[in-house]
């Protein structure tokens, strides 16, 4: 057998497979999903913390637990890295195989975890790998926090600028409405259904309707942002005022007081909109989100089936996914 690892070298090669396993599913969902923050009402300072606690307090917790069997037995720390490193290997694994059927994906991760087990207590070299890949693990939090969506969110340095809008007294209301389908108000002319609708029919009556035109995306976050700002907006941006400062809001702002309510943008600074940022509840829940962050882990491991049966769906919304249920999910797609 070769010569077991010191604890720091063990606890890098735990780094690098949390990293794998835990930390990278989190950062690659997350950091396309900025939204998921806004709506949280998450500031800089608690993505710093998701960030520091997703990718150190895993490994950190594993090496405690290495050091404290050590302290009873070195055999006993030996086996108990290594079961670790099996068990963080077939986690990681297991987020490859989620697409096979459920004990098919079951087996194939557990047999990648009993690789990695016996590697790690017989191979020197294959100890030196997974803990340089330790060394190297620390790209995967600067990748989320330099280059993603979400690391967007962390930029607050700009100055909320208003438009030069000409003074005046007429009143302007915009209503946004996501996801209504043009063919539910609508005859099979294509005309507004007046018996259905009197009110809708009467708004266009009165208006001009550009029947044809349709957003930028499909998913509402682009679509607000882009309807707001008059910009395309980008799958790395973030529906945030930072990233689109010149908005109906800012822009209105000279010459209007405004009065918004948002539910996946902050296009509206704080400092235009006060008296609905004081209104409206948008306290950081730490507790909720962390719950939501669990269950969209999960969903990112498990194979499609047990997840699909033992967790709460996560496409219908943003947060609060506890509310949800399985059972509910399967109704909905039938």
């Amino acid at each position: 057998m070769t010569r077991s690892p010191s604890l720091p070298s063990t606890g890098l090669a735990l780094l690098a497979l949390s990293t794998l396993a835990i930390a990278l599913p989190l950062f690659e969902t997350l950091g396309e999903g900025a939204t998921f923050f806004v709506v949280h009402n998450a500031k800089s300072i608690d993505i710093w913390a998701f960030s520091a606690r997703i990718f150190l307090v895993p490994a950190l917790l594993l090496s405690l637990l290495v050091a404290f069997t050590q302290l009873i037995s070195p055999a006993l720390g030996r086996n108990c890295a290594a079961l670790l490193v099996g068990v963080l290997a077939a986690l990681w694994a297991l987020g490859f195989l989620r697409t096979l059927p459920a004990a098919g994906a079951l087996a194939c991760a557990i047999a990648v975890g009993l690789v990695f087990s016996w590697f790690y207590r017989r191979s020197a070299a294959f100890q030196s790998f997974l803990q340089l890949m330790g060394w190297i693990s620390p790209l995967a939090l600067i990748s989320f926090l330099q280059f993603s969506a979400a690391g967007k969110l962390l930029d607050t340095t700009a100055n909320v600028e208003t438009g030069m809008a000409a003074p005046s007294d007429t009143p302007v209301v915009m209503l946004v409405l996501d996801e209504l389908s043009q063919a539910v108000i609508s005859t099979t002319d294509g005309n507004i259904d007046a018996g259905r609708l009197p009110n809708f029919a009467r708004l266009a009556a009165m208006s001009t309707w550009y029947s044809n035109t349709t957003t930028v995306s499909s998913q509402t976050e682009r679509a607000i942002a882009s309807i707001l700002s008059g910009m395309h907006t980008q799958v790395e941006t973030a529906p945030i005022y930072t990233q689109f400062p010149q908005n109906i809001f800012t822009v209105m702002a000279a010459s209007h007081s405004v009065h918004a309510t948002e539910t996946v943008s902050r296009l509206c600074p704080d400092a235009i909109c006060q008296a609905e940022a004081q209104e409206v509840d948008r306290s950081f829940d730490r507790a909720a989100m962390y719950a939501d962050i669990r269950i969209i882990f999960w969903h990112s491991v498990l194979p499609a089936p047990i997840a699909a049966q033992w967790l709460p769906p996560i496409s219908s919304s943003w947060k609060g996914f506890t509310a949800a249920t399985p059972a509910n999910n399967a109704e909905a797609s039938e």
